[in-house]
């Protein structure tokens, strides 16, 4: 058995926050389990920020917002890590789409 963990990534339409999932995948049974699950709420500064640019839709406003984001889920990801006991080492990838935008 392939057992490896991975961590997944999401910011939707809503804006309400950056959700984290943290599973466990094998290969024999092939499944997935939650190890972990964090939500962090976007302060409203920031709220404001992602609706701002993608309401502007401009190219360099929207790669800036990624830049930015791509931060920001990389604190969520550690802070989600932290609270599981688990070493980013420990992590064989991590998936994310980047913010929904249209």
């Amino acid at each position: 058995m392939t057992a490896l963990l991975a961590v997944g990534v999401m910011s939707g339409t809503s804006l309400d926050g950056v959700s984290t999932a943290l599973v466990r995948l094998t290969d024999d049974p092939l499944e997935a389990r939650l190890v972990a699950f964090r939500q962090d709420a976007y302060a409203a500064a920031e709220r404001g920020q992602i609706i701002d640019a993608i309401a502007r839709g401009g190219s360099r406003d929207l790669a800036l917002l990624h830049v930015a984001l791509g931060e920001r889920f990389a604190g969520a990801v550690l802070q989600l890590l932290a609270a599981a006991k688990v070493a980013p080492r420990e992590v064989a990838f991590v998936a994310s789409h980047g913010q929904t935008v249209w």
